[in-house]
Parts: structure tokens; C-alpha cells; sequence
């Protein structure tokens, strides 16, 4: 019965970081350290935003893309009370374009994050239902970036990829027969060094290379479950992600403009609280919220998007040790206004993603 519930709360929590704080597009769970004997998971989730805005009498057309996310997860047993796990995805991200062919300000200008992270994990199991886990994670990150702003300046920029380690630290506690469990996890600052190529028209569009860094922030995940009622089971999460660690500023950009390519003021905490429930031996669901608060701060240009509110539900079919989940999520995405010179308001926009995950138990 609960693994059932488990896996269709899983997706769900994927699915509600579709436009999460900052760039995230993963939770960074570490809920398949807790399964039972060995197991591997498939994932694939697409999300598509729809972020529409205006600038001095003019619309901005649809200026963030939909993307995909691909996840492969694997939990076995090492030795006695001792499991590992080897996790994939691509926990950050980043798609804005402003298209061209238009009169707003920026119309031409992109941005694009691409990240992939090898995550492996211990587990370690004591008395009275408790565990510490932890382990390291590789991030492997690039990037391309260009900001023309009509009238001013032409600017292009790419990074060569980066790969740098961070970790994982936390506590569990378990009690299997009301099928409860809280974990607390942190996961480490990453640290890249870039190698850019940068350009501007009005430097003559000769190609500058330089370094900058660019912190990947701490994060600390709060998540749990307990069974409420037979078949039944209540899950949930509270995410913190430390966005005002991040900022991308490369040399020739801060000649200028006055504030970094992209960087966030504030923090974020992310809340989502669901229920799941078996409904024969074959399929089971669930149902989740997902919150985030505004921060109300003024945001960049690249990221015109500001909290969010969303709604989701999946149903997983099992059969002796395969599941196959599948889900989707509608979502309402804060309003805000960017920073100057431009200003530009984005309002009522809204977007929807949906994922499949494929599980397989030996």
C-alpha cells in the first residue's frame, strides 16, 4: 500500500518545483534512501510557464520557455542497518526569451542555465527508529546569456562548463507501522568558477575572456508522512533555499549595468502539504498544494517571476515490483515588477507541468 502513495507523492513533489524560487527545477529529495530492499526509479516531467508582462505601453510576448527534466534514482543495500543511493537530475535551470520581432525594450535578449548532478548517499540506521544520512554531490553547470536593451546595448556572454562538489548531511526518524517519517536534510553551497567569453557592441563586440564565480545555494529540506487512516497517508515538505547566496556577475556586464546578469534579494521557503490514498490492490493517488510567498522584492529581467500557488494529482498503477506514476500540476505564478531602468509589470500568469516516473523493485 505505502509504496504506492510514496511514488505518487514523489512525482508530485517534482512536479511543484516546476518555477520554484530563484532557478530550481528539482526538490533535491532524498526520500528513496527509505525504501525497502532495492529499488530504481525513471523520471520525466515537462513544465510549461506562461510569463507575459508590459513595459511602457508595450507587451513582452511569452518570455519564459517550457523545459524538460530527465531523474534516475537507485537505492540498494550495503550491509546490515547501511543503505546507499545514487541519485541524477537537474536540480537548476534556466529558459527566458524575450522574442524578438517586437517593440519591447528587450526583445532579442536571452538566457539559458543547463545543470546535471550526481548525488551519492549513506544511510545509516540506529535505535528507537532513527537514521543520519549523507554524502556528496557533484554539479556540473553552463550557460549562455544575452542582454540587449534597445537603444543602450548589445551584450552576449557564454560560459564554458564547471564541475564542482558540494554535500549532504541528515537526520531520519521512522516508525513503519503507522508508516511515519520525518527527515531533515541540508545540502552544502556549491561553488563554481566560470570561464567566459563576453562581448558588448558598444566595446566594439571584441570577445573579452574572463573568470567570475557563482555560488549554487545551501538548502535545507523538512520532509514527512504518516499514515492517517487505513490506505490512507498525509506527506508533505517545507523546502528554504538561501537564493540571496546567487548572483552571476561577469566582468564586462558590470561595466554596464548597475545590478549583476541575475541574482536574488531574498530567501525562499517553499511549502507543500498532501494526501494519497489506495484505492485497490493495482492503483492508488494522491493530491498536494504547493505554496511559495512572495517575496515582494523587485526582480531581474532574466526572472520576472515572484512565488506561486499550484495544485496537482497522480495516479500510480503497480504490478508485483513495477509502478509506473504519472501526474500533473496547474500553478498560479506571483505578480512582479523588475527592476529599473525598464520596469516591467508581469501579472496573472499561470502555467502547468506533468511527469512520469517508472519504478522498479528487486
Amino acid at each position: 500500500m505505502i509504496r504506492g502513495l510514496v511514488a505518487a507523492a514523489a512525482l508530485l513533489a517534482t512536479a511543484t518545483t516546476a518555477s520554484a524560487g530563484g532557478i530550481e527545477r528539482t526538490p533535491q529529495s532524498v526520500a528513496i534512501l527509505f525504501e525497502p530492499g532495492t529499488r530504481v526509479e525513471l523520471s520525466f516531467s515537462h513544465v510549461n510557464p506562461r510569463v507575459t508582462g508590459r513595459a511602457f505601453g508595450t507587451r513582452s510576448g511569452d518570455v519564459i520557455r517550457s523545459h524538460n527534466t530527465l531523474g534516475f534514482a537507485m537505492k540498494f543495500p550495503v550491509a546490515e542497518g547501511l543503505d546507499a543511493a545514487v541519485i541524477f537530475d537537474q536540480p537548476i535551470g534556466a529558459s527566458t526569451r524575450y522574442p524578438s520581432g517586437t517593440d519591447y525594450i528587450l526583445a532579442g535578449t536571452f538566457a539559458t542555465i543547463n545543470s546535471s548532478a550526481l548525488t551519492v548517499l549513506l544511510n545509516y540506521r540506529i535505535d528507537g527508529g532513527f537514521s543520519v544520512h549523507g554524502g556528496l554531490r557533484a554539479l556540473r553547470t553552463d550557460g549562455s546569456a544575452r542582454v540587449r536593451v534597445a537603444g543602450a546595448f548589445d551584450y552576449r556572454m557564454r560560459v564554458e562548463p564547471d564541475t564542482a562538489l558540494g554535500y549532504v548531511v541528515g537526520v531520519a526518524w521512522e516508525r513503519p507501522d503507522i508508516a511515519a517519517r520525518v527527515s531533515l536534510t541540508y545540502n552544502s553551497r556549491i561553488r563554481h568558477k566560470f570561464d567566459a567569453t563576453e562581448r558588448a557592441d558598444v566595446f566594439g563586440n571584441v570577445p573579452v575572456e574572463d573568470s567570475f564565480r557563482t555560488t549554487i545555494p545551501e538548502s535545507v529540506n523538512l520532509e514527512f508522512q504518516t499514515g492517517v487512516a487505513p490506505d490512507t497517508l498525509a506527506f508533505g515538505s517545507i523546502r528554504w533555499v538561501r537564493w540571496s547566496q546567487f548572483d552571476i556577475d561577469p566582468e564586462l556586464y558590470q561595466e554596464l549595468a548597475d545590478d549583476p546578469l541575475a541574482f536574488y534579494d531574498s530567501n525562499t521557503v517553499t511549502y507543500s502539504l498532501g494526501l494519497g490514498r489506495r484505492f485497490d490492490e493495482t492503483w492508488s493517488g494522491a493530491v498536494t498544494a504547493v505554496f511559495e510567498p512572495r517575496t515582494r522584492d523587485r526582480m531581474g529581467n532574466l526572472g520576472p517571476v515572484d512565488g506561486r500557488r499550484g495544485l496537482g494529482g497522480a495516479l500510480t498503477w503497480t504490478e508485483g515490483g513495477v509502478s509506473i506514476t504519472g501526474g500533473v500540476q496547474y500553478f498560479r505564478i506571483g505578480n512582479t515588477t523588475t527592476r529599473p531602468p525598464i520596469e516591467g509589470r508581469f501579472r496573472d500568469n499561470s502555467g502547468w507541468a506533468a511527469g512520469l516516473r517508472l519504478g522498479f523493485e528487486f
